[in-house]
């Protein structure tokens, strides 16, 4: 059975996603076919990326603390809703949640 996270969008839209969970939460009719289910999120899409953006920014925020501070910082991860509208974080490539890149340019005021 495929699953539908039926969410709202700021300009007073709709976007459907396609999600892994069981349908939790009230159902609505008008599928496509019997096998797919409509679920009402709990919140926004601007509520959900809240949530992501909170996360990015306390990150960026620690990673540019360092004492030698990058002056690039690339911070890279997947992203998967579920159901009940829940952000999760996933595996991108293997094993691993987050891939951080930061790079230094060299100091070219130093050089003659």
């Amino acid at each position: 059975m495929t699953t539908l996270l039926k969410i709202a969008v700021a300009d007073g839209g709709t976007v459907l996603v396609e999600v892994d969970s069981p349908a939790v939460g009230p159902t609505l009719r008008g599928a496509r076919s019997p096998e797919t289910t409509i679920v009402e999120a709990g919140k926004s899409l601007d509520g959900v990326l809240a949530e992501l953006g909170s996360m990015t920014q306390a990150m960026v925020a620690r990673l540019r603390s360092f004492d030698d501070t990058p002056h690039e910082i690339e911070v890279e991860f997947s992203v998967k809703l579920t159901a009940e509208a829940k952000v999760v974080i996933t595996r991108a490539a293997g094993e691993a949640n987050f891939r951080i890149a930061m790079r230094w340019a060299p100091d070219l005021s130093t050089t003659g």
